[in-house]
């Protein structure tokens, strides 16, 4: 089972249950290549972690590879990098210099993303939840926590459909560079793990995943760790 993070533009894009993006679309020619069906389920964040941490037989995408989840699942990418971070109201007086400043804080976070296992690794405990990004983006602008964690890619994503993002929230701290995988559960072959890894490779190098960046992602420059099998290194901080 292929399960897609519900939402996330660019990468995964669902309208009227059709689901879409730049990693949607590099998952499905992966599994062309692997003749596997393509078939790709929309899931919100939570349940998706869950199922890849305790179900069988499922793929979930995109999947921030960190250590604390190293060895708890199976990794084919990446797809793409992106940044994690914390955003503010505009205008607002904090100012973070490090994690362990913002134990009191409310922080407001989608459970078991890589940044709420960041933050709680590192001291801050004061969370409040949200099941997907608008919920969590109009929390934070109606003044219920004082910080969001987020990806730069959701925002920049939700602000070109929403242009009075940038007038109400800005970046307040970078939290982590990641790169984003089609993650698998444990129980997945690693002989299959290499075929949907090779399959990967094998576009980034005869230059369909690049054909599919730039088509899909109009505009943003292709990060040479990512376009060249072998390059990008995952972040290894907790």
């Amino acid at each position: 089972q292929l399960i897609a993070e519900d939402d996330w533009p660019p990468y995964t894009i669902v309208k009227n249950g059709e689901v879409s993006g730049f990693a949607v679309e590099v998952v499905r020619e992966m599994a062309r290549r692997v003749n596997h069906s393509g078939e790709i389920t929309p899931m919100v964040w939570t349940p998706a972690y869950n199922l890849l941490t305790k179900g069988t037989n499922v793929g979930v995408f995109c999947t921030a590879r960190t250590a604390y989840r190293e060895k708890s699942m199976k990794w084919v990418g990446p797809i793409f990098v992106n940044e994690g971070c914390l955003w503010k109201r505009k205008g607002s007086p904090i100012k973070i210099v490090k994690l362990e400043s913002l134990k009191d804080v409310q922080i407001g976070v989608i459970r078991d993303t890589f940044m709420h296992q960041h933050l709680r690794n590192n001291g801050a405990g004061n969370f409040f939840y949200a099941d997907y990004f608008k919920q969590q983006y109009d929390m934070l602008v109606n003044s219920r926590y004082d910080l969001m964690a987020s990806t730069a890619a959701n925002v920049h994503g939700y602000a070109e459909d929403n242009k009075e993002v940038f007038t109400e929230i800005e970046k307040a701290f970078v939290l982590q560079r990641i790169g984003g995988y089609l993650a698998f559960s444990k129980d997945i072959s690693d002989e299959t793990i290499l075929q949907w890894q090779n399959a990967l490779d094998s576009m980034k190098n005869d230059g369909s995943f690049t054909e599919i960046y730039h088509r899909m992602l109009p505009g943003q420059e292709l990060p040479k760790d990512i376009a060249v099998p072998g390059l990008f290194k995952y972040n290894m901080i907790r």
